[in-house]
Order: C-alpha cells, then structure tokens, then sequence
C-alpha cells in the first residue's frame, strides 16, 4: 500500500462512522454495557481492549463525527494525529493535538475526546504494558 492507498484508507467512512453521521449526537450504543468506574469523583468509562489478550498491540483509527465522553484505557495508549486536530480534555486540562502529534497515555490517564470532523483523523495504538515496557522503550 503506497502512501496515496493509505490516505484514502484513512478517510473511508467506517461503518461506525456512518452511525455517527446518520445520528448527530448520539452517544455509541458501546457505552450502555460498558463498566464504569469512580476516579476522582468522576465516572469515567473504562476501555478494556480484548485484542490485546491474543496480541501485544492492536492499531486502529478512531472513529470521526463523535466525541468520547471521560474515559481510561487498560493499558498504555498511543494517540497519532494523522490529520486535523483533536481536542482532548486531559486529567481536567484541555490539550490540542495537531496534524503529526503524538500523545502517549499512561494508564490510568482519565481522558475526554472532543468532537472528532472529516479531516480530524487520529490513529490509535493501544500496547499492552509488558510489550511497552519491555519492547517499545527498548
């Protein structure tokens, strides 16, 4: 796949991206099983990524046209902007990342995603912390 290939991967509209247009403003359906946890006296959901228990990382785009309301991952995560710009709200401070940031999230991190538009494309690695530890610092 040449670079061109990729870019038209990257702003195909996913299935769950369609969901997000055809229904402005509504929270993914994910969200009602979800387990919920107390941080800070806030309740912030919580990401397991069951890809990681076969595999020690797992890369996907996020889904545009949405925001994530407070959330952690189970394991470390790593944010690309690949385009655009994503807004964050993180530990409660607001952070812009733009086109070509990076943003590593330890665990724990209790993050917010704001409202991801058409160009705004983030790549998301999530690791598992023995592969972090162990072979990403490396």
């Amino acid at each position: 796949m040449d670079r061109q290939e990729l870019d038209c991967f990257l702003r195909r509209i996913t299935p769950r991206e369609q969901y997000y247009l055809d229904n402005p403003g509504s929270p993914s359906p994910r969200y009602e099983a979800m387990e919920r946890r107390m941080v800070a006296g806030q309740e912030v959901l919580w990401f397991p990524i069951p890809d990681l228990e076969r595999d020690d990382i797992h890369l996907r785009k996020d889904s545009r046209f949405t925001d994530v309301p407070n959330h952690m991952h189970a394991n470390v995560n790593v944010n690309f902007i690949y385009s655009g710009h994503c807004d964050y709200v993180i530990n409660k401070t607001p952070v812009t990342l733009q086109q070509g940031d990076l943003c590593i999230f330890d665990l724990g991190v209790v993050r917010r995603k704001q409202y991801l538009g058409e160009n705004d494309i983030v790549i998301n690695l999530n690791m598992s912390h023995d592969f972090f530890s162990n072979s990403f610092l490396r």
